[in-house]
């Protein structure tokens, strides 16, 4: 960045590539707030505390992290486990245009919380296998899994800078069940799932809850298990959000560009304002689709009477 515009990205290994018009960071949640605050874009403070000499001062570069985080009930194995696909269900015990949370029925138990960030030791086949047919570190095993992923979560988190190493991973909070509000939504929904897996028709295709599912009833208890067995539900966003010229805490202006740099754009899940209710990856894409018409100065498909005439 020179005098005020994204310029050139210069890659690990030195080499310097130049933009003609502008720079798009399509990095995603934790990796495009890591590229700006190694840029000198982000919280100055925390910039200035791993060398980095400030250009622009955006405090909201690496806040606002919102998730899915994920609760799941695990059953013992039986025939419900036998299917090769998934039930998705949205559930919402409130306002019944807005569900809570997702939920999904697995016919397999994919244990993806392992412990405390620790590293796993596992013999070399079953690495491969669980590589060929399952996602990252999860080992599939049988048995019947009720996911429930909140999907407004009132928790947020941070991305911050370990080092000014462009290489080390920045370091992720994910701020997951501080909330009061996001646990009360996921033990409700604990407990709505439940009465659906407890009727007659489901209930004779699985056994019984296991893990630190297995005879918690109380709220407690519940509230217990939901922290023992929470984790990501791989939908972070929010990162380095839009909003309006007014907002402090706004890193991008409505047109993905970020605020104090020409020539630099976001357009990743990073950009989103807040979390939405259901997967990103449809948003994302549709988010790219309205980025490319943008930078290419294409006119929006409906102008504002247009829309008027559709309401």
């Amino acid at each position: 960045i020179k005098n005020g515009r994204a310029h050139a990205v210069e890659t690990v290994s030195g080499e310097v590539i130049s933009a003609r018009q502008e720079i798009i960071l399509c990095q995603g949640a934790f990796g495009t707030p890591q590229l700006l605050m190694l840029s000198g874009v982000g919280p100055a403070e925390h910039l200035r505390d791993h060398g980095i000499e400030p250009i622009v001062d955006l405090p909201g570069v690496g806040e606002n992290l919102a998730d899915h985080v994920d609760v799941s009930i695990q059953y013992g194995s039986g025939p419900g486990g036998g299917s090769l696909l998934s039930v998705v269900l949205f559930n919402a015990a409130g306002d019944r245009e807005l569900p809570e949370t997702q939920v999904f029925m697995t016919p397999m138990i994919i244990d993806e919380n392992l412990g405390n960030g620790g590293d796993e030791h596992t013999p070399l086949m079953e690495r491969l296998g669980r590589r060929l047919l399952v996602r990252g570190r999860k080992v599939a095993r049988p048995g019947v899994q009720i996911d429930i992923n909140l999907e407004r979560p009132k928790s947020l988190g941070t991305v911050r800078l370990r080092d000014a190493n462009p290489v080390s991973h920045p370091a992720i909070d994910p701020n997951f069940l501080s909330s009061p509000q996001d646990i009360q939504e996921l033990v409700t929904a604990v407990k709505d799932m439940r009465i659906v897996m407890q009727q007659p028709q489901i209930a004779k295709y699985v056994t019984g809850e296991i893990g630190a599912w297995e005879g918690a009833q109380s709220d407690e208890e519940i509230v217990a298990a939901v922290r023992q067995t929470a984790y990501t539900g791989h939908h972070p966003c929010g990162t380095s959000r839009m909003g309006h010229d007014n907002d402090a805490g706004a890193v991008l202006d409505s047109q993905l560009r970020v605020r104090g740099v020409h020539g630099l754009r976001v357009c990743d899940a990073a950009a989103m304002p807040g979390q939405i209710t259901g997967n990103l990856y449809a948003t994302v894409v549709a988010m790219a689709e309205k980025a490319a018409d943008m930078i290419a100065g294409k006119p929006p498909l409906w102008d504002s009477e247009d829309v008027q005439g559709i309401a």
